[in-house]
């Protein structure tokens, strides 16, 4: 068995106050990345039943709005109809600076004809 010099007492417990906090600074960029990420995941999917309602003929006033600060516009390129979204996402330590999302989908316009 090893014995401890004088120097070593306590050599474990200052690399964590070291570690410790490196490491619960990463765990929460990751969480508040993460949550970031499935607010965009939503913004899209949203926008992608926006824009296959559109493409089927429906209404899409029927659909459950995404967030109250969030805006559409649609517009037309050629035979599709594209729903773009925008909104922010503001939650958690992105109070402090807001981050901006955005999505755009596209579907078959119904009303389109090819008289080419």
């Amino acid at each position: 068995m090893r014995l401890r010099s004088q120097g070593e007492h306590g050599a474990i417990t200052a690399e964590w106050v070291v570690a410790l906090p490196a490491l619960v600074a990463v765990a929460a960029l990751l969480t508040g990345g993460l949550g970031a990420g499935i607010a965009h995941h939503r913004l899209h999917q949203h926008a992608s039943d926006h824009a296959r309602v559109l493409g089927l003929g429906g209404d899409p006033v029927e659909l459950s709005p995404v967030s109250a600060t969030a805006s559409y516009s649609l517009s037309h390129r050629e035979d599709l109809v594209c729903v773009h979204y925008a909104d922010r996402y503001d939650a958690g330590w992105w109070a402090l600076a807001p981050l901006a999302l955005s999505s755009t989908a596209c579907a078959l316009d119904p009303g389109f004809t090819d008289e080419g």
